[in-house]
């Protein structure tokens, strides 16, 4: 009897048992160790994990200028890389500075207007920019 009862107690047990997995906020870091899911990605120009809104010059869409939707803009330390954060773009773009104030590279042109203003292209066409006056 006393057997029957242990059988019987290990089998509601097991049968209690999920295999249901919980994810945890702040438990899916990518290849580079970022969490994604407290806004980090990866910074090839940087080399670190970095939330684009915070160190990033942010841009908007030109013929849109009110949209929540923006793009970011990160230097490396130097400044002589430029890395864009494009909304609906799976990867970033990397430009190189070409001249002082001009990263070029992917068919992009970024072009620095003044100590803070930045105009983004696409193959000569504005298509993102901080400028209030363009």
């Amino acid at each position: 009897m006393k057997i029957f009862f242990y059988i019987a107690t290990a089998i509601i047990l097991f049968a209690c048992k999920t295999t249901q997995t919980t994810h945890m906020t702040g438990n899916d870091r990518d290849k580079h160790g970022c969490l994604p899911s407290a806004g980090y990605v990866w910074s090839d120009v940087r080399k670190d994990c970095i939330r684009t809104f915070e160190v990033g010059v942010p841009l908007y869409k030109f013929q849109k200028p009110y949209t929540s939707s923006a793009a970011y803009i990160v230097f490396s330390s130097d400044s002589t890389y430029a890395e864009a954060y494009i909304p609906g773009i799976e990867s970033n773009i990397i430009m190189q500075q070409k001249e002082t104030d001009i990263w070029k590279g992917h068919g992009y042109t970024l072009i620095q207007t003044d100590k803070t203003q930045y105009i983004l292209y696409k193959k000569q066409q504005i298509i993102y920019s901080n400028h209030q006056q363009l």
